[in-house]
């Protein structure tokens, strides 16, 4: 495994381990993921915003799943923290974790942009 900064942020070889025969999804997941990120930023963002915990609880455990995809282990668990914080109805902190989330998913999307088959 090589040190370089994509390896921090998610595990390239456990996600490219699940396209094997089947390499040309990979780009087609990555752009998806690209596409989709943002909005699912925004939807737990405005659930912060807007004190909806229910809608927090689903809007992060939905990216917490869509980053697992990459084994970035980082970005999961703080998509995980903000799920529990929605649905115990406990948000005080929510605004800290989501700006490190939004900061994590950033640098995925960075890492990601270098995957190359």
């Amino acid at each position: 495994m090589s040190n370089d900064v994509s390896d921090v942020v998610f595990n390239r070889d456990a996600f490219l381990a699940n396209f094997e025969g089947m390499e040309e999804l990979v780009t087609q997941v990555i752009e998806s993921f690209e596409e989709n990120y943002p909005s699912l930023l925004a939807r737990v963002k405005n659930a912060i915003d807007s004190s909806d915990m229910g809608e927090l609880q689903i809007s992060a455990h939905t990216l917490k799943g869509v980053v697992s995809n990459f084994y970035a282990e980082h970005c999961r668990l703080l998509a995980f923290e903000l799920e529990k914080m929605g649905k115990e109805k406990e948000a005080t902190r929510a605004l800290n974790v989501f700006d490190k989330l939004s900061k994590e998913a950033g640098r995925l999307s960075v890492a990601l942009r270098s995957v190359k088959l």
